[in-house]
């Protein structure tokens, strides 16, 4: 699906590594046009009340799709999926594999996230704070325990539900993005093949480039 024109508007940070990266990664594999709004998140201008009035999280990413306004990346990649690209990018209701692309996309929010968050934190710009090694050191251990539940079904797979690709994966990467930055992703061979895979989309390569080393 292409589009020339859209009333899609996707608030940013403008930084690679925060989670509007997830819906504009989408949108390009999808080629729907979009404008981001860039927004002060780490100046302070997104805790304002006038920004608060509009986005109570105060976060990104933010959509804004005409009348639709949404937070939480997971649920705006679902929206997009569904809205823009249903049989594409997203299974159709009545799809077998639906199920299976609904719990791929929230395992990678609920139990890879966290620790990869933490993980990049600790060892790029909190790499100073006295507990900072201790905390990285836990978060890699923490994936490392984890890998094993999706590592199988990728071993056999280009992507989450097999040649096709979909937001599920979209979800996953980004989370990945974070621990290639953390200086783990060797330690997941599996998932590191996975995503040198998903690094050679264009799209993600508009979206990430390469990602920060850590110290």
């Amino acid at each position: 699906m292409e589009s020339t024109a859209s009333t899609i508007q996707i608030h940013v940070s403008g930084r690679p590594f925060t989670r509007d990266c997830r819906p504009r990664w989408l949108l390009e594999e999808l080629g729907v046009a979009y404008t981001p709004v860039p927004v002060g998140i780490f100046s302070g201008d997104a805790r304002k009340p006038a920004y608060l009035a509009t986005n109570p999280t105060g976060k990104v990413p933010f959509l804004v799709d005409g009348e639709v306004a949404i937070f939480e990346s997971g649920a705006i990649l679902i929206y997009l999926a569904d809205k823009y690209g249903a049989g594409e990018v997203a299974p159709a209701q009545d799809d077998p594999a639906r199920g299976e692309y609904l719990q791929w996309l929230f395992f990678a929010q609920t139990t890879i996230e966290g620790p990869a968050t933490r993980l990049f934190a600790n060892r790029t710009f909190l790499r100073e704070r006295p507990s900072a090694g201790e905390r990285a050191a836990e978060a890699e251990a923490e994936l490392i325990a984890k890998a094993p539940i999706v590592a199988p079904v990728l071993e056999s797979r280009t992507y989450l539900l097999g040649d096709r690709f979909t937001a599920a994966d979209v979800m996953l990467g980004s989370a990945l993005y974070w621990v290639a930055g953390g200086g783990a992703l060797d330690k997941l061979p599996t998932l590191a093949a996975y995503y040198g895979r998903l690094a050679a989309r264009p799209a993600f390569q508009r979206i990430f480039g390469e990602p920060p080393s850590p110290a």
